[in-house]
């Protein structure tokens, strides 16, 4: 099991074991990556390279669908899900592949509107919501996603209880 965070007795803070980064997708295109490919794939551009490229096992993948397309009417522009890489970056010809570990729904969907509400969010969530989450693939800090997942405090509790996800915050309840 990867650990998010590890405590630095030198300094007494935690030290970040993985990143947390925002998907952006469509339902169509995230029913798919749950029957089929379990992994965020790209066409092998450098747009998408430079987004991908930083990406490394382990790290956290919170999955967000955009409205259009979206039937269900509590998950259009809402973070649904989240998942951990498995690998890094891989190239196999025109595609770029990155594979996941089982895909979680979270119990309630979190909203871009009250994402956008939060009143503590790091420069890395900022630059994502000014653009409305119109990229592909995004960087959050560690405490946006405690602050996400917060919003409902439901899902904090619900990943807590998953093995994979016990350690998020071992600081916190």
């Amino acid at each position: 099991m990867i650990l998010f965070q590890e405590f630095n007795k030198y300094d007494m803070s935690y030290d970040i074991l993985m990143k947390v980064w925002i998907e952006v997708s469509s339902e169509y295109r995230f029913k798919k990556k749950l029957a089929e490919s379990m992994s965020l794939y790209a066409p092998a551009t450098m747009r998408h390279l430079h987004m991908l490229e930083n990406v490394k096992g382990g790290d956290a993948i919170l999955h967000y669908l955009t409205a259009p397309g979206t039937r269900i009417k509590n998950r259009r522009s809402s973070i649904i899900a989240i998942s951990k890489t498995k690998s890094d970056l891989q190239h196999s010809g025109n595609k770029l592949n990155i594979s996941l570990e089982e895909i979680t729904n979270l119990p309630s969907p979190v909203s871009l509107v009250d994402i956008k509400a939060l009143a503590s969010k790091s420069a890395l969530l900022e630059s994502l919501l000014k653009v409305n989450f119109q990229r592909y693939l995004g960087e959050i800090d560690i405490e946006d996603l405690r602050n996400i997942l917060l919003i409902h405090p439901e899902n904090l509790h619900f990943l807590n209880k998953l093995k994979s996800y016990e350690n998020i915050f071992p600081d916190r309840e």
